[in-house]
């Protein structure tokens, strides 16, 4: 045998197995602490099977970790209003992992941004989303203890910022964000101090 085609292929071996083309998808629960409470940015997938609201995250692309995926799918959905070196800068917690398709979910603190300033033009790719609310963690939480598993069950949260006033919740999204609840990786009680020490 040739040992320099045996190296070849023993190379496009480990490059294979190295690359990661069924990498899982991954998202952010990304939350803002306002006036003493936390609030957390919400997204609308206009996708036909799903025509709800969400917290942004997404497909891998080639050689990703879901960390990466889940940073590159928040900057591309909020269109950009929040940077890649904004969301490294803070500490991601998790994955929480969901059954089934294993999407990888995270939670980071960010800063909080008006819906018309996310919304704002800029030189941004991959644009999925076009309309963004913040809702209460207290709302969000209530929303996904109710939330019985079962097909038919809307869960709605009620907004304080965007349109439109309540916005119901894909339920796949609601059971990765309940999972996260249960690992903790969404804390029940998120404790926003008015007064933040630098």
């Amino acid at each position: 045998m040739n040992m320099r085609l045996s190296y070849t292929g023993f190379l496009v071996f480990a490059l294979a197995a190295c690359s990661s083309p069924g990498a899982p998808p991954a998202g952010l629960i990304a939350y803002s602490c306002v006036a003493g409470e936390a609030l957390h940015l919400m997204a609308f997938d206009p996708h036909p099977s799903r025509r709800a609201w969400a917290t942004l995250g997404g497909g891998a692309k080639q050689g990703e970790t879901p960390e990466q995926t889940a940073i590159r799918e928040f900057t591309e959905e909020s269109n950009c209003a929040y940077t890649a070196e904004e969301l490294q800068a803070g500490e991601l917690k998790g994955p929480s992992i969901s059954p089934g398709v294993p999407f990888h979910l995270y939670t980071t603190e960010v800063s909080f941004k008006p819906v018309d300033v996310i919304a704002q033009t800029r030189q941004c790719v991959d644009i999925e989303r076009s309309q963004w609310v913040w809702v209460r963690h207290l709302d969000l939480v209530r929303a996904l203890n109710q939330f019985d598993g079962s097909a038919d069950a809307a869960v709605t949260v009620p907004t304080v910022q965007g349109q439109p006033l309540q916005v119901p919740l894909w339920n796949r999204g609601v059971e990765s964000l309940k999972k996260a609840l249960q690992d903790g990786v969404l804390p029940e009680t998120i404790n926003c101090d008015l007064i933040r020490l630098s």
